[in-house]
């Protein structure tokens, strides 16, 4: 029986070339995907999104202190 090896930790072996390389076939791909697909991924991509847990709507409603001084230095 061979041992299977994740691969991420293939990838930590790849030369810079092959890194470049595997990005430009997944960009492609999926731009490929994107425009061939686009009405149905949106679609999947709604249906899932209902799926989800709503985010609580008040939330976002608090102001977030800022880091900064009310007199500037200068």
């Amino acid at each position: 029986m061979t041992q299977q090896i994740p691969p991420f930790s293939l990838m930590e072996h790849w030369s810079p070339a092959q890194t470049l390389a595997a990005y430009d076939y997944c960009r492609l791909m999926s731009e490929m995907l994107w425009n061939r697909y686009q009405d149905v991924l949106l679609e999947e991509m709604i249906r899932q999104d209902k799926l989800t847990e709503p985010m609580d709507r008040n939330a976002g409603d608090e102001n977030l202190q800022l880091p900064f001084e009310d007199d500037p230095p200068f």
